[in-house]
């Protein structure tokens, strides 16, 4: 089966909207663990205490393990969706044959019928 144009742009939008919501989830788990660490560090300046540094690297390494990929995501979604949903090639799916300058929608080669939105149709100015 070949995807419509119509098909390619509606997936294209639920890919896009599911890594936005990833890129914010990973955010979201990364910056709660350094929002304790930070409540810590303020709570022990606080009370004038010692604080152990072991927190504050763990939770760098921590933010940064998932901070980092949020963030491409969040940069990269349009490339990472148009790579992930490509739109259909003008190919006809069972021979290859290139489908340029096509009167009719089916295929000269194999006569397999398609879609119109695979078919580059001559212009008629």
């Amino acid at each position: 089966m070949i995807p419509d144009i119509a098909w390619v742009v509606r997936k294209r939008y639920h890919v896009r909207r599911r890594l936005l919501h990833m890129s914010l989830i990973l955010f979201i788990v990364a910056v709660m663990p350094t929002a304790s660490v930070l409540l810590a560090i303020t709570l022990a300046l606080l009370r004038q205490e010692d604080f152990q540094m072991y927190m504050i690297d763990s939770s760098l390494n921590f933010f940064f393990m998932f901070a980092l990929p949020g963030v491409l995501v969040l940069i990269f979604h349009a490339k990472l969706v148009r790579w992930l949903v490509p739109f259909p090639k003008a190919i006809c799916p069972r021979c290859s044959y290139a489908l340029r300058n096509l009167v009719e929608s089916r295929c000269p080669e194999c006569g397999t019928q398609l879609p119109l939105e695979l078919i580059d149709l001559p212009d008629t100015d």
